[in-house]
């Protein structure tokens, strides 16, 4: 699969100040502006330096780091190759898939239909679906309500669609999931009662969730995405499908059992709300500061924001977290963090920010595991003491 890339100081990509350091690369900056400050620098220098340790660590190709702090983007962190042959580094506007935190986009999605007056969160889903289903899976929708889906608290398991029941671990799912497909499967659904309002996780549960998006809205996903998410924020590379030139920036992943196998991305068609849609760590820094504010602005009695996803959440037995729209609160000794995350076969991410410290991480890789998860809060928690300031790193 090409020559096994080995990360070193000289291939990291330090962002910051709204341009770029570079050591041994030419990468283009982040186009997200930057504050001019020592600190910035000393952060990203600590982050590139932490990090790369880790990318060495996991053997992980490719990588992008940014953080938020302040009101305002700290610093990028670019690591690594597009893919272990072709070595294009990446760069801030290197595209992934983000698997599953594309549930918080989707989720930030609806809940503007929902502000807008297009979804009622509380109207049961077979309310919305009736058109598409037959008399007996109406009547199974109908216990369910569409905060149930976005809670996953509705009942409905991964493997009630036929695209997650038939995916192999490891491989990329290249067969689409059409529209036909996913009311086949919801003709067939037997919901039991009992696990209605009980936290099980179920990106199966976010297909459904898009479909009632796209009836509501009598648009198609791509196109909500576009309109409450890409446009809203100015996400540019944020999107269901990539242009030609968004081709050419778009990461290769790599199996985490072996990250010498390159895999592909996923067409996960009407799954993709839960599952697969693009973006870049500029997109989601862009993103983040703007629900960060809307979170602040709420907790002082601002106006209510369709980036506050937590009003409404589920509780999950046994674990210091809760699930609202799209989007966990998670229990933490340095206060509430607020985060997603996603693992698929190749590509994954992790999204995390504290309001209450106004800093937040976002990672992008082109290969997931365990790993990941640990490290993005091990990584808030030393930022929140600032240990970047007091460690031993290059200004």
């Amino acid at each position: 699969m090409g020559q096994i890339f080995r990360f070193f100081f000289g291939a990291v990509v330090i962002g910051f100040l709204g341009a770029c350091v570079s050591v041994g690369q030419n990468v283009g900056p982040s186009e997200n502006a930057m504050p001019v400050t020592r600190e910035n620098a000393r952060l990203a220098s600590w982050l590139g330096a932490r990090f790369e340790q880790l990318a060495e660590d996991e053997n992980i190709p490719g990588m992008s780091i940014g953080v938020v702090r302040n009101g305002a983007n700290s610093a990028v962190v670019n690591l690594g190759y597009h893919n272990r042959s072709a070595q294009q580094p990446t760069g801030s506007n290197s595209i992934y898939q983000i698997a599953s935190l594309s549930k918080t986009l989707t989720g930030a999605m609806v809940n503007s239909l929902i502000a807008r007056g297009r979804i009622d969160p509380q109207a049961s889903v077979g309310s919305y679906l009736s058109p598409l289903v037959d008399a007996e899976a109406k009547v199974q929708l109908d216990m369910i309500t569409v905060e149930n889906l976005l809670q996953h608290t509705a009942g409905i398991s991964e493997t009630d669609c036929s695209v997650y029941r038939e995916r192999q671990e490891g491989e990329a799912w290249s067969q689409g999931y059409t529209r036909g497909q996913l009311v086949t499967d919801l003709d067939a659904l037997e919901i039991n009662p009992e696990r209605i309002g009980k936290f099980a996780y179920s990106s199966c549960g976010y297909a459904v969730l898009g479909l009632v998006a796209e009836v509501a809205a009598n648009k198609g996903f791509a196109a909500l995405i576009d309109e409450y998410i890409t446009d809203a924020y100015g996400m540019k590379d944020t999107a269901i499908s990539l242009s030609a030139s968004q081709l050419k920036r778009l990461t290769t992943p790599y199996r985490k059992d072996d990250r010498a196998i390159a895999t592909a991305v996923s067409d996960m068609g009407m799954a993709t709300p839960g599952s697969a849609i693009y973006s870049t760590i500029d997109d989601l820094m862009i993103f983040q500061l703007a629900q960060m504010r809307a979170y602040r602005a709420a907790a002082s009695g601002g106006k209510p924001s369709p980036l506050v996803l937590t009003r409404r959440m589920a509780d999950v037995p046994g674990e210091p977290v809760k699930f609202g729209y799209g989007l966990i609160q998670l229990s933490h000794p340095k206060g509430i963090f607020y985060l997603h995350d996603g693992d698929a076969d190749g590509f994954a991410s992790v999204y995390v920010f504290s309001p209450e410290h106004d800093l937040g991480l976002t990672i992008l890789t082109t290969s997931g595991g365990k790993w990941l998860n640990d490290a993005a809060i091990e990584t808030m928690v030393e930022m929140i003491d600032r240990t970047y300031l007091s460690e031993g790193v290059r200004d």
